[in-house]
């Protein structure tokens, strides 16, 4: 009997030994965010083994302290190192990891019979099957049908783990746990009268636009995903409508399917071209399909790492989320891949979401919630207007707020701060007043008139208000490029600088409709300066372009204009 105590004692050793072992020899990744199965998915039961699953390794990258200290000066508009942006093979040479470390993760896969193909130098791509990762991630995945397109896609609803020694290499897998969203159009039927519809000619006219010259060399792009196509057809509707120049996407990255033109990519399309009558060359960057992530950030980020020349000077991304839904790990490292390439002159714009305050009964009615990619610090954030009476108010759907993820970034110090001292705000148990605050700016939102399929209709939105104001930095590109000055890149500096130095930069909007807050008793309201539903206002384009060009707000541009 002592003999069967002393044998049960040393398994039950043996067990806690190797449970022990195997918590301290691997670590869990994106552990940080619930898994939860989307209202459009079912679950339909496990996957096969011999199913076919790509995922994509995020390698963590090297010197990101360093690249930021160079970004802060050639993005500083009082440097004299202003505008001397890196090459897409000094910030390589800089941020990507050791060989000898993408060397261990391709031996960690080829022990599970997996071939890792480096697509950039911090991406590695893999193709394999179902049963090899279930093996290499400790999860089980199964199969879910997209409830209205009939698409089966396959995740995990476990947190996936990797060998501790792969893992302080690894910032996160892709296509393991996260399941792709589906694009919501903004209803927006508080129409008063005509004079509210809003066409490039009423943007130009609201904003005092002057359209430069072409210059060749000046591109920008559409960023385009969730199945979010446009089509030939309803931008040469759109062009004769409202008689414009030559307007056309001059190349498309990825597929485009013109016989299922969405609202999101017309729009975009339409507006970052029609603003500036059609007079810069653009892309689209098109990510369809259903990858593993809220919205394929990183894919399009990839393809964008690879081009060294007629790379686009600002790109359009009018898609957001909430910060809650992504993982820590995953900003950060979108949030990098966003300054890297600020650092070769590229400016970002987005929208800030069209939610309001982000109250989620899910998340507690007593929290609000931060939307991203707004919440990075490297991307310019557009708020929402609408039209009352001639006259711009802030829009309820228009989101703001301050981030869990990012701090205050010292360019918006003063005018954020600002906001935080006077009392006309919610009690600050429901944001974090450290955290980087969004809007930075904000443009007209409703009655967008856009060909879509064949027909003209309304649209509303951020959605609509960030290729408004992206036209706007473009043509601020436009001026300089014609000046043989440096492109805008990380814009944002400059933008609060603006404010600073010429009270007349922005419209600042001080009356607004109520914010939404769906459960929330509390929600962000206008003030006199920067706010959380309208940043720091309405562009008044004649102005900040001419501060856009000024040598004493640049001194580097000296002499040179």
């Amino acid at each position: 009997q002592n003999m069967l105590k002393a044998t049960f004692v040393l398994l039950v050793l043996v067990s806690i030994a190797y449970c022990s072992i195997f918590s301290v020899s691997r670590v869990f990744k994106e552990d940080d965010v619930s898994i939860v199965i989307p209202k459009q998915y079912e679950l339909i039961g496990k996957s096969s083994g011999n199913e076919k699953l790509e995922l994509t390794i995020a390698i963590k990258q090297r010197n990101f302290d360093r690249l930021e200290e160079i970004l802060l000066d050639i993005s500083n508009p009082q440097s004299q190192n202003y505008g001397n942006y890196l090459s897409l093979d000094q910030i390589h040479r800089l941020m990507a990891p050791k060989p000898e470390v993408v060397s261990l993760i391709r031996e960690w896969l080829y022990k599970h019979d997996i071939v890792g193909k480096l697509i950039s130098p911090g991406f590695m791509k893999v193709i394999t099957t179902v049963d090899k990762v279930e093996e290499l991630l400790k999860v089980e995945f199964s199969n879910f049908r997209h409830k209205e397109k009939d698409i089966i896609i396959s995740r995990s609803l476990e947190y996936y783990s990797v060998p501790k020694n792969i893992g302080q290499f690894v910032d996160f897998i892709t296509g393991v746990t996260n399941f792709p969203r589906s694009y919501q159009k903004v209803n927006y039927e508080n129409k008063l009268d005509d004079d509210q519809y809003v066409t490039p000619e009423s943007i130009q006219q609201m904003y005092n636009i002057k359209i430069p010259p072409f210059n060749s060399k000046n591109i920008q792009a559409v960023a385009s995903f969730l199945d979010q196509y446009f089509d030939p057809k309803d931008l040469e509707s759109f062009q004769s409508k409202f008689d414009l120049g030559n307007c056309t996407i001059d190349e498309t990255f990825g597929d485009n399917n013109n016989n299922a033109p969405g609202v999101e990519c017309s729009l975009d399309v339409q507006y970052l071209q029609g603003v500036s009558n059609c007079s810069i060359t653009t892309y689209d960057y098109s990510t369809p399909g259903q990858v593993g992530v809220n919205e394929p950030w990183l894919d399009f980020l990839q393809t964008l790492d690879s081009q060294t020349s007629n790379f686009p000077y600002l790109i359009s991304m009018s898609y957001q989320d909430y910060e809650y839904t992504v993982s820590l790990d995953y900003a950060l490292r979108a949030n990098q891949e966003f300054a890297k390439n600020s650092a070769r002159g590229i400016t970002f714009i987005t929208g800030s979401g069209d939610w309001g305050v982000g109250c989620k009964i899910a998340t507690g009615c007593g929290t609000f919630n931060a939307d991203f990619p707004s919440s990075s610090p490297y991307v310019i954030s557009t708020g929402a207007t609408i039209l009352i009476e001639g006259k711009e108010q802030g829009v309820d759907f228009s989101s703001g707020g301050f981030s869990n993820y990012f701090g205050q970034p010292s360019y918006q110090s003063q005018a954020v701060n600002a906001y935080l001292a006077q009392s006309n705000k919610p009690n600050e148990s429901y944001f974090n007043i450290s955290g980087r605050a969004f809007p930075d700016v904000a443009a007209i939102g409703t009655y967008y008139q856009v060909f879509v399929n064949g027909r003209q209709t309304d649209v509303a939105g951020t959605s609509a208000s960030t290729p408004c104001f992206g036209s706007m930095l473009s043509m601020i590109n436009t001026l300089r490029l014609n000046s043989n000055l440096p492109t805008l890149g990380w814009a944002h500096a400059f933008l609060y600088q603006a404010d600073q130095t010429n009270s007349n930069a922005y419209n600042d909007i001080t009356v607004c409709q109520p914010q939404d807050h769906q459960c929330c008793d509390s929600y962000f309201e206008c003030v006199t300066g920067w706010d959380p539903q309208t940043g720091l206002g309405t562009p008044n384009y004649d102005v900040l372009s001419s501060l856009a060009m000024s040598s004493s707000m640049f001194p580097s541009f000296s002499g040179k204009n």
